[in-house]
């Protein structure tokens, strides 16, 4: 779901959230 997704609090922590 979470690949490509630049998040506010981690913009380089993007694949993280798989």
């Amino acid at each position: 779901m979470y690949k490509y997704v630049p998040w506010p609090h981690k913009p380089h922590d993007k694949a993280s959230f798989l």
